[in-house]
């Protein structure tokens, strides 16, 4: 079993963190020490919070965003960012994407009013957005640039770290990001008032909570490994129906409103997050010598400033090779299937109307990601390959 999204940073490593923690043999750490490695990383004020959503959320507030303020983000996007908006009375305004999945930065400029607080660049799957365009943009209406780095941690753009390049970052660490603790996010900030505004006191997960995030990494490693015998799948499957298994995004997300916003992670948590951030850098190494790989076998251009947390191919196809190579165990990719994502979602619901981003549009209906996952062997890459060559357009 080949999958994209199920624990695609994990390997024996965090595994064996789970187990102790379950033990009672290993306790985590402070957010402290992961609030200093972040700050050391990109510079600023740093908070550590339950998701990246929770981050965008509290940044929204310490924004002292007003209903009617307006915030511009990029179709072909996940729900969550433009719920975190609406959920302080913000209204998004979508942005069409370039050739790369980013925000334009010439429909960037066209949306601005005087009612633009801030634009959020996302950095799609790894890939840098047109950084310095959109900061002279933002510089000149005087708006602030947040860079959301659920998909670009540990990247750059001519030399410089994204996530510097605006005043503001949020980062998340959610199951399937750059660096996982399950859950998790953090904001960081240059302005030391806004800095001073995030510190809301909001409560935070408890160990129960986190024991059970412990279990899923556990249960997860089991199923992958017995998945192709049929045995992993109706375990998932089950644990799935039981509730055993938190779902990335809630029934109530789903619709646009937002859940409760915990203001910390539990230690155990903050544990596995340090873990994976001693090793970003050569995670991020494998992922972009996969990356390579996939770009000279199927004669496509490679990015050398991009990360790569997934590599991008395109079908008039996509949903029926995806379902095609799920029924061979091969779990490919649909970031992002419609342009306000999950697909079990409304995107008029978040703010969004049909036909104001064309090309996010378009690109939903043919985007099909490879993995990337850093405890791929070189012949589960070739297998993909081979999978791609054979089935793909």
């Amino acid at each position: 079993m080949i999958s994209i999204n199920l624990t695609p940073n994990f390997s024996l490593e965090e595994v064996d963190y789970a187990k102790r923690v379950l033990a009672n043999k290993e306790g985590g750490v402070e957010p402290e020490v992961i609030e200093k490695k972040i700050e050391k990383y990109l510079g600023g004020w740093v908070r550590v919070v339950d998701s990246g959503r929770a981050g965008m959320w509290l940044l929204m507030k310490a924004l002292g965003l007003w209903p009617g303020d307006e915030v511009i983000i990029q179709g072909f996007t996940c729900s969550v960012v433009p719920m975190a908006m609406m959920a302080v009375g913000a209204r998004p305004v979508y942005a069409d994407i370039d050739e790369n999945y980013n925000l334009d930065p010439e429909n960037l400029e066209k949306l601005i009013t005087k009612k633009t607080k801030a634009v959020v660049v996302q950095h799609t799957f790894g890939t840098p957005a047109k950084i310095d365009e959109i900061q002279a943009i933002c510089d000149k209406h005087k708006v602030l640039l947040i860079e959301d780095l659920a998909h670009g941690l540990g990247g750059s753009y001519r030399g410089r770290k994204l996530g510097t390049w605006g005043q503001v970052a949020v980062l998340s660490f959610g199951r399937d990001k750059v660096i996982s603790g399950v859950w998790g996010g953090a904001v960081t900030v240059a302005d030391h008032k806004i800095g001073e505004a995030l510190k809301l006191n909001l409560r935070c997960r408890d160990v129960n909570w986190a024991k059970r995030q412990m279990r899923y990494v556990v249960r997860m490693d089991w199923i992958k490994k017995n998945y192709d015998s049929g045995w992993g799948k109706l375990v998932h499957l089950g644990l799935r129906k039981l509730k055993l298994v938190d779902d990335a995004i809630t029934l109530g997300e789903k619709q646009g409103r937002m859940g409760e916003i915990y203001g910390g992670l539990p230690k155990p948590l903050l544990g596995l997050i340090n873990l994976q951030w001693e090793k970003m850098e050569k995670m991020i190494t494998r992922r972009k010598e996969i990356a390579k790989y996939y770009a000279e076998r199927l004669g496509i251009k490679f990015n050398d400033e991009a990360t790569y947390l997934r590599f991008t191919v395109e079908s008039l196809r996509a949903d029926e090779l995806r379902i095609k190579a799920a029924s061979e165990n091969l779990f490919l990719g649909d970031w992002y299937s419609q342009v306000v994502a999950p697909r079990s979602v409304d995107p008029a619901d978040f703010g969004y109307v049909k036909g104001s981003c064309p090309v996010a549009e378009a690109k939903a209906k043919v985007v099909i990601n490879l993995p990337t996952n850093p405890s791929l062997t070189d012949e589960e890459v070739e297998k993909v390959i081979k999978w791609w060559q054979e089935n793909g357009n």
